[in-house]
């Protein structure tokens, strides 16, 4: 399967430049939005490997390297997001879908978690 280095910039209706990147944070498992894709925000580039057709996971490739942390988990029972140590049971969320976003963003992409 295919596997593409991306970065995920945040498309929301509020512009604010201090919460832009997707940043995973590696050191502690959280993710949150960075101003930039500059040090010392390294975990805001994302290996994308698609695993079936339009399913794909993504890793982070932040210079901490942390095996307890390492891919984007979207938790849809609580609703929180973070980092798994793996793409296996019971990180259910570490699998996406990228869609075209809705209106009014024009040529826009979002993540979406895959149902099980």
């Amino acid at each position: 399967m295919a596997t593409d280095r991306v970065i995920l910039q945040c498309l929301g209706d509020i512009h604010n430049p201090d919460h832009v990147f997707l940043d995973g944070r590696t050191g502690d498992g959280t993710v949150g939005l960075a101003p930039s894709t500059n040090a010392p925000f390294s975990g805001t580039v994302w290996e994308q490997q698609e695993i079936s057709p339009g399913v794909f996971t993504l890793k982070c490739l932040g210079q901490i390297h942390n095996p307890d942390h390492r891919f984007l988990d979207g938790r849809t029972g609580d609703g929180t997001v973070g980092l798994a140590p793996s793409t296996d049971a019971p990180f259910s969320g570490t699998r996406w879908r990228i869609q075209n976003a809705p209106q009014p963003i024009d040529d826009g992409t979002v993540l979406i978690p895959v149902d099980e």
